[in-house]
């Protein structure tokens, strides 16, 4: 549990979860989100917890999405074409309504977008998004995202919850939002969309709450599905005493470290200390105690470089082994 995954992905893992209990599905998939209630919000301007992002993805869909394996697939956008120098995206909008009826135009689409990444906006992508240079509407169906640089990620990017595209705080599906009974909201899939030879697909009830209910209900499989947390939020999820194959972790890309606090006074305000302190951490004890899949210890901030490019500099200790390393961090730190 370290970021929300796919919406699609979610669903498949409830239904693998029921399927694994031997249990028919005949209701509505349960869901709980590590969070405060689930309630619409303006990711451009509200912070949005792992509630609100489930709720975002399910009821408000951007120009892609993820599939259940985490790859790129059309949402708003029908199809799209990268220039070759990757500076242009051309996306065609599909056929697609608002809750209202009205038909969804790239202006809109354009409108929405060009607001992440406004001066005034706080969404949490905006820093992501300083490579465009402008998103221009060329017909009514058809938009083009103009880039300063390639960037590679950029479909990843805009399939976020948080670039999800809303007019007046509703979203174009695939979920419509329907009222629940103690503090949850059901998401019901639209009528008319039924394939009538498909079997039928379950609704979701989704709540928000705190990690301790949340793993409290799944143990009693009050819910299918638990989503969102953090690394604070793990030690609860083992002390549940849940199967070891019913966490599932992202593969998030990035470094999880540790910080001194309070380094501006006492003993830990002297560089050689931090570093003496640096030096004598067990990294590989650790990682294992949180054990989470992947978890790779370092020493630097730096991966290791392609063959062409230069390596980082690491410290000079990092080669002396571990056993070794208290006794040198004590001599200098002394």
């Amino acid at each position: 549990m370290v970021t929300l995954p796919p919406l699609r992905a979610l669903l498949l893992g409830a239904v693998l979860a029921l399927a694994g209990c031997g249990e028919t599905q005949t209701g509505p998939i349960r869901v709980s989100a590590i969070g405060g209630p689930p309630e619409m919000h303006n990711p451009n301007l509200v912070t949005t917890d792992a509630t609100g992002a489930f709720l975002l993805e399910a009821t408000a869909q951007g120009l892609v999405r993820f599939d259940a394996l985490g790859e790129i697939e059309p949402a708003l956008a029908q199809s799209w074409i990268v220039s070759d120098d990757g500076l242009r995206y051309t996306f065609r909008i599909r056929r697609a309504t608002w809750p209202d009826g009205d038909r969804v135009t790239a202006e809109q689409v354009a409108a929405r977008l060009r607001a992440a990444y406004s001066r005034a906006s706080r969404n949490p992508f905006k820093p992501l998004l300083g490579a465009i240079v402008d998103i221009e509407p060329m017909t009514d169906q058809v938009l083009e995202i103009s880039l300063s640089g390639p960037r590679p990620n950029l479909l990843q990017l805009l399939a976020q919850p948080e670039l999800g595209i809303l007019r007046d705080n509703l979203g174009t599906g695939p979920f419509l939002p329907e009222p629940a009974e103690g503090g949850t909201i059901r998401l019901a899939w639209p009528q008319g969309e039924e394939d009538e030879t498909a079997p039928e697909r379950p609704a979701i009830v989704l709540r928000g709450e705190p990690m301790p209910r949340a793993a409290a209900r799944f143990a009693e499989e009050e819910v299918a599905l638990v989503v969102g947390g953090t690394i604070a939020d793990l030690p609860i999820a083992r002390a549940a005493r849940l199967s070891q194959d019913l966490l599932v972790f992202d593969p998030a890309a990035g470094l999880f470290g540790l910080a001194f606090a309070r380094a501006e006074e006492g003993p830990l305000a002297d560089p050689a200390i931090r570093r003496a302190l640096s030096m004598a951490i067990d990294r590989d004890s650790l990682g294992a105690a949180l054990g989470v899949p992947g978890l790779q210890p370092r020493v630097a901030w730096l991966p290791s470089s392609p063959e062409e490019l230069p390596r980082p500099i690491g410290p000079d200790w990092a080669g002396a082994p571990l056993p070794m390393r208290p006794q040198l961090a004590a001599r200098r730190g002394a």
